[in-house]
């Protein structure tokens, strides 16, 4: 800016001042802007949305845990009886094919 020192450059001044200004937000243009205490607000309340998100989401994952391994447990508990049933099928087939070969060998 230059300096003012006349009338009629006061008027012109004045007149750039006034373009220079108009420029700028006035308190009316802000007012349908948000203040800070406004957001503050708002990222309380979000905080608190995210927090109960994040909570749900740790007791259902907790629950989905707990039910995987309750399934686990119950397999383990079944595989054993299994296993030994498999083993003493096994062992009668062993048993039934060695009594065989050693018919056929004292037939040769």
């Amino acid at each position: 800016m230059r300096s003012c020192g006349r009338t009629s450059e006061k008027k012109n001044c004045e007149a750039e001042l006034r373009a220079e200004l108009a420029r700028f937000a006035t308190k009316e243009d802000l007012e349908r802007f948000a203040t800070k205490e406004e957001l503050r607000g708002v990222r309380d309340d979000l905080r608190t949305q995210m927090m109960m998100l994040f909570e749900d989401l740790k007791s259902t994952m907790h629950a989905r845990f707990d039910g995987v391994t309750a399934r686990l447990d119950a397999m383990e508990a079944r595989i054993p009886p299994v296993l030994a049933d498999h083993e003493r099928r096994i062992g009668g087939v062993e048993t039934r094919v060695t009594v065989l070969e050693s018919r056929r060998r004292k037939r040769q």
